[in-house]
């Protein structure tokens, strides 16, 4: 059975965006971020999803689905567009039915928000620094035990499973 993922970078003041954009550029997520959720489905917000980078859009080698409150004004071949986090993941259960890959959900703040009930595992970059910013990720420890943590210089890589 597939479960529900969450994939995030952010710092101790949990921010993970600023102005429409990463408020830090990091290699070494970057390739965390890739080699995770490669050939697996992704689930994103429509900011999250217009805040790529053209060539990166859609997430090459992902199937890409992204929720927006008006479907009907995003209009690509190359993503599916649903109106909630539910029923992306909805989609995605019913056409891997058998496989075990997880299904990513990797933002922005409303689409964590949002599907947070949905989360089996947590995958959580933590930034060493003091970047502000204007979008945040939700608390969830509460409903979490940490599994991992990896650290690097300035970075550590953490892994939360649901209680």
């Amino acid at each position: 059975m597939s479960q529900v993922a969450a994939i995030v970078a952010m710092n101790k003041q949990r921010v993970i965006g600023s102005e429409g954009k990463l408020p830090w550029h990091i290699p070494e997520d970057m390739k965390h971020f890739k080699s995770l959720t490669s050939g697996c489905p992704v689930i994103m917000g429509r900011k999250t999803y217009e805040s790529l980078p053209p060539s990166f859009r859609p997430l090459p080698g992902r199937r890409n689905i992204v929720v927006s409150r008006h479907p009907e004004n995003l209009k690509s071949n190359d993503i599916e567009v649903v109106t909630s986090p539910e029923e992306a993941v909805k989609l995605c259960l019913d056409d891997m039915k058998g496989f075990s890959e997880p299904i990513w959900i990797i933002g922005g703040a409303e689409i964590y928000k949002a599907s947070q009930p949905l989360w089996d595992t947590v995958y959580l970059t933590l930034v060493d620094n003091d970047f502000s910013g204007d979008a945040y990720f939700p608390e969830f420890e509460g409903n979490f035990d940490l599994v991992e943590n990896n650290v690097l210089s300035g970075l550590s890589f953490r892994k939360y499973e649901r209680i």
